[in-house]
């Protein structure tokens, strides 16, 4: 038994030291959330996306107007014709046209103006995109970084408690020698060690782990390893009122991007109702054209062939719908169903939006709650572990009651840890979802 806690030890010794020459390669640049956040947003892949295809939609509603616009073309032809055997000079034959062509729509059902209209709303709608990608970037970059200060925490606790075992090896060891402790307890504090080293072991992989990740979002290069800025939180600041579920639902629910996004993509489905039933009325299209033709067989000079070929043409298309084989009545019910859809999709949207706050609420309060607890038995379990300490020292407790109580201080310490950060996880995005903005509470 106590060869194998020698060796456990000696293997997270060398797993230690592989992981910490790997990480020596790589650049440490230290960044504060508000930096990671400015940093995403110039950087993001996504968001430039996003942000073309807002270009392209203030494209499309350009083209929406110019369709109350007239089209104007104008053409030329110009034809050679030979006949060999002709009984004529000449066999070929030259002659040209000319013209300007004009059209538009004078009634569509208001197709065009539905069309503008649509177009409009896409373009808030693309811009609403922009902000989800935004309002995404966010929530995720604030998840990872505020897990990384627990992290670094931790790292801190897992130290200082691999530091008592080092100093209660390196004293055990002594006392071995004494006589005054016998092998088997010895080999419970090299144990003791080794698990605190194990434990620091994982709180570091840990920290490198979502390190990589804030540096995916971010778009790094990746030769850096990311690290945090130092944030100090004081007690006033943990113990202040968690904001009403209640209150953060009513400002998110018409604030949040995909909350607006829903409804705007309800106003473009109820403009597809209305184009499709524009398929039951007749369309009236207004063209007209002026032309000049000449040929090189004429008698007439080319000038009196251009003035006396000049022709214009003015007319008035109508034309009214009877039957489609149901095609109208088809894409009118599809566009409803749509609607529908569209509508479900809104309600959906807003349960999803009140379970999240709700999640981060009732988060917030539980985590509250147990860091007042935990804060109290970790000053008791310190006072409780001072005591015991000392009376080890003086030969009154022995090894198995000494590693009892640090190990009852090191859980303390890691419930206190967890209920700290999660307390200002869920407190930072219910206040990031009422006012918009990212600020650690």
């Amino acid at each position: 038994m106590m060869v194998q806690k020698i060796k456990n030890a000696v293997l997270l010794l060398l797993i230690a030291s592989s992981i910490t020459v790997v990480h020596a390669q790589q650049k440490q640049m230290s960044m504060s959330l508000e930096e990671c956040l400015t940093y995403a947003k110039e950087h993001s892949i996504a968001l430039q996306k996003a942000e073309i295809t807002v270009e392209n939609s203030v494209v499309n509603e350009k083209m929406a107007k110019s369709a109350f616009l007239p089209n104007l073309s104008g053409s030329v032809g110009q034809n050679l014709s030979n006949v060999p055997l002709k009984e004529t000079n000449n066999a070929n034959t030259y002659s040209g046209n000319y013209g300007v062509n004009a059209s538009m729509s004078i009634y569509n059902g208001g197709v065009n103006s539905i069309n503008l209209r649509q177009s409009k709303l896409e373009t808030k709608l693309y811009n609403q995109d922009v902000d989800a990608i935004i309002n995404s970037l966010e929530e995720n970059i604030t998840h990872i970084y505020i897990r990384m200060l627990y992290a670094t925490e931790q790292i801190k606790v897992n130290k200082y408690s691999l530091n008592v075992s080092e100093k209660n090896r390196l004293q055990g060891v002594e006392f071995f020698k004494a006589g005054r402790i016998n092998s088997v307890d010895l080999a419970q504090f090299e144990a003791a060690e080794a698990t605190d080293r194990y434990n620091l072991v994982v709180s570091e992989t840990y920290l490198k782990e979502q390190s990589i990740q804030l540096k995916q979002l971010l778009q790094l290069d990746g030769n850096i390893e990311l690290r945090t800025t130092d944030i100090e939180f004081t007690d006033a600041s943990l113990q202040t009122p968690i904001l009403p579920l209640e209150d953060v639902y009513s400002v998110a629910s018409t604030t949040r991007a995909e909350i607006n996004s829903s409804k705007l993509n309800e106003e473009i489905t109820k403009l597809d109702i209305s184009k499709a039933k524009a398929g039951y009325l007749p369309v009236v299209q207004l063209s007209g054209n002026v032309g000049i033709n000449h040929i090189s067989t004429s008698n007439i000079t080319f000038n009196d062939q251009l003035k006396n070929s000049w022709n214009n043409s003015l007319g008035i298309t109508i034309k009214v719908p009877i039957f489609n084989n149901m095609k109208t009545k088809s894409t009118v019910t599809k566009s409803k169903n749509a609607l529908r859809t569209a509508e479900l999709n809104s309600k959906e949207k807003l349960q999803d939006l009140y379970y999240v706050i709700e999640g981060y609420y009732i988060s917030a309060i539980n985590a509250q709650a147990k860091y007042n607890v935990a804060s109290i038995k970790l000053l008791a379990t310190e006072k409780s572990l001072d005591l015991v300490s000392q009376k080890y020292e003086l030969g009154m407790k022995d090894v198995i009651e000494l590693l009892k109580e640090q190990d009852n201080y090191r859980i303390a310490s890691q419930d206190c840890l967890e209920s700290k950060y999660t307390l200002i996880m869920n407190k930072t995005l219910l206040n990031y979802y009422k006012s918009g903005q990212i600020k650690i509470q």
